[in-house]
């Protein structure tokens, strides 16, 4: 049974409690202790003798592509569900790099998936919104797997998938050349899928090794 009081520990410290209670007979939570979170370390330039910064701020931020929407998610299974799982971690750290949100606003069920998927949005939102950018951050998929569909008292025919992750380290850049650290890390997170409308929409996502 994942429980409502299941948490998603974030890449970049958020701690979060899942919204969704979903049967699993085939799985069960890991008695492993969740990775401890990254603390974040802020740098900005060092003052010169007249207190002036020796570095100007720059706005001279990356190009960032999206990730490759995959093939595989374009049909209802588990390995669809395996595929939009992917690319919806991957679209992480790209709406924080780029402050672009039309791809995640197309897979994420926002109605449902308010915990990790509102405030990883809002915190992209806020980013950019001060000016603000990201760099690094990538994810690398080390295993999936998955299974569904699973019928619950809230949903019906939801998707699971359970993803070991490893993010890159990243920084925030903010408007006045402050720069926020974050250590690379991994992750083991899993991903509530349902397929709607001919097309894969994310209810939930939480780090199941946190789970009581």
């Amino acid at each position: 049974m994942i429980s409502r009081g299941s948490v998603w520990v974030g890449w970049r410290g958020v701690v979060l409690a899942s919204a969704v209670g979903v049967v699993l007979g085939a799985c069960t939570p890991s008695d492993t202790e969740p990775a401890p979170t990254a603390e974040p370390t802020s740098t900005s330039a060092s003052p010169s003798e007249s207190g002036e910064p020796t570095e100007e701020p720059t706005d001279e931020r990356p190009e960032v592509d999206p990730p490759e929407r995959p093939v595989a998610m374009e049909k209802e299974s588990v390995e669809g569900a395996i595929a939009a799982a992917e690319y919806f971690m991957r679209l992480y750290p790209y709406i924080y790099a780029s402050g672009e949100f039309t791809e995640w606003d197309a897979i994420v069920d926002e109605d449902r998936c308010e915990n990790f998927c509102a405030t990883a949005r809002s915190g992209a939102v806020d980013l950019h919104a001060g000016g603000g950018y990201a760099v690094g951050g990538a994810v690398e998929v080390l295993s999936a797997d998955g299974g569904g569909p699973y019928d619950d008292q809230e949903v019906d025919d939801v998707y699971i998938v359970e993803l070991e992750l490893s993010f890159e380290s990243s920084e925030d850049v903010r408007s006045d050349g402050t720069r926020e650290h974050y250590d690379g890390a991994e992750r083991s997170a899993r991903v509530a899928l349902i397929w709607v409308d001919d097309r894969w929409r994310v209810i939930d996502a939480w780090n199941h090794e946190a789970e009581s």
